[in-house]
């Protein structure tokens, strides 16, 4: 299952930034994470096994982390473009 979470920080401090990129980094969970510019802070890839397993990363890991305001999660239903190589 992969889903897409937005992440909206109550602050965008430099040093809440810093933490929140190294504390999410050690997520296994997550393949790929972005900086945003607009309503989100951040946009995380999330790969798991099953719907069980995103509620646990979700309660045990990421909202857990401090200074979070808002998360949203939208899943994917299938992949259609998957390039390897950015042209």
């Amino acid at each position: 299952i992969t889903a897409f979470v937005s992440v909206e920080l109550e602050r965008q401090e430099g040093k809440e930034v810093d933490r929140f990129v190294r504390d999410v980094s050690r997520f296994e969970e997550v393949v790929t994470g972005s900086l945003m510019t607009g309503a989100q802070d951040f946009l995380l890839e999330v790969v798991v096994a099953s719907l069980e397993e995103f509620e646990s990363f979700l309660q045990t890991k990421l909202l857990r982390l401090e200074g979070i305001r808002a998360v949203r999660s939208r899943f994917a239903l299938r992949r259609f473009v998957d390039r390897a190589r950015i042209p």
